[in-house]
């Protein structure tokens, strides 16, 4: 993560109590705790930083001084791991200072704000989204039987991440409320996710055949591995890998490899959003904590467009 193991607490009043107003706003709009605390160690780092240069008010911050910190964090030493920071944890700073400002901003705290112009651009390493299309979605649930469909309905439908899959009980699928339930999602975030009438009967047809448990104690888990306890994350990948073999398609097959089984949940975002769906739905829908998060579908959704168009 690159986080220093002190951080130098800064003295200026006004650096203070700018920290304290915007942390009591991420309170107040429901940030958990971990994600408060993890934005104010980086303001905390930034305006201690910012005193070392002779500053003593807001308004005396400047663009120059936030490009300056830029490079400051570009050649420190991260702490943890050694080398320089990586990319990523530079413009997660970049994005909570951002953030911070426009707050003051609205809040009339300030008049100017210096990161307005500002460019935050997130790699795109690990978190590069592949998906799938529309057709090799369709064409892959019609090969599936009922234990596929089942959790491939839940994953690409209900957008759930394997892990999110793995926790499910038996009780987390209320049929006859039309929901299932994520209670324990990243970040310990619980949602209710509506289900299709297709999902419905396709869970209510695998809950008929569900093997029964042969665990002690008996376990209430949704999906169940051969033996009778609650299956893992990488046997979905495998039981999604061999569904994708059973295409015809080369081009499909051919991305075996490459693709694991939350690539569906990468392409239920992405066709939302191609279907016109407000991007504030689809974040509730995937259980996002930031927009900026979501909006990284926006430009798959758009690179597609620019191939297709070629």
């Amino acid at each position: 993560m690159g986080r220093p193991t002190s951080i130098i607490q800064p003295t200026v009043q006004a650096f203070i109590e700018a920290k304290m107003s915007f942390e009591h706003y991420l309170q107040t709009i429901g940030r958990n705790p971990k994600s408060v605390n993890h934005r104010l160690r980086h303001l905390i780092e930034f305006f201690s930083w910012i005193e070392s240069q002779g500053v003593q008010d807001l308004a005396s911050i400047s663009y120059s001084h936030v490009k300056n910190y830029e490079l400051h964090l570009r050649q420190r030493t991260n702490k943890v791991k050694g080398g320089l920071l990586s990319e990523k944890f530079i413009n997660d700073q970049k994005w909570v200072i951002s953030k911070m400002f426009g707050y003051l901003q609205l809040t009339g705290r300030i008049t100017h704000n210096p990161t307005s112009k500002l460019e935050i651009k997130f790699p795109r390493d690990s978190r590069q989204r592949t998906i799938l299309s529309q057709a090799d979605i369709k064409e892959l649930y019609d090969l599936s039987n009922d234990f596929e469909r089942s959790w491939f309905g839940l994953c690409y439908g209900c957008g759930l991440r394997v892990m999110e899959l793995r926790d499910l009980d038996i009780n987390d699928i209320q049929l006859s409320e039309g929901v299932v339930v994520v209670r324990h999602g990243k970040g310990n975030k619980k949602r209710i996710i509506p289900l299709t009438l297709k999902i419905i009967e396709d869970l209510r047809q695998y809950l008929k055949k569900r093997r029964k448990t042969i665990t002690e104690p008996p376990t209430e888990a949704l999906f169940l591995h051969i033996k009778g306890g609650r299956m893992m994350h990488y046997t979905f990948n495998k039981y999604f890998k061999r569904l994708m073999l059973k295409s015809q398609n080369e081009a499909l097959r051919s991305r075996v490899e490459e693709l694991s089984i939350h690539c569906l949940r990468h392409s239920i975002a992405t066709h939302l959003i191609e279907n016109g769906v407000k991007m504030e739905q689809v974040k509730e829908f995937l259980g996002h904590s930031h927009l900026e998060t979501t909006e990284i579908y926006t430009r798959v959704s758009q690179e597609q467009i620019n191939l297709l168009s070629q």
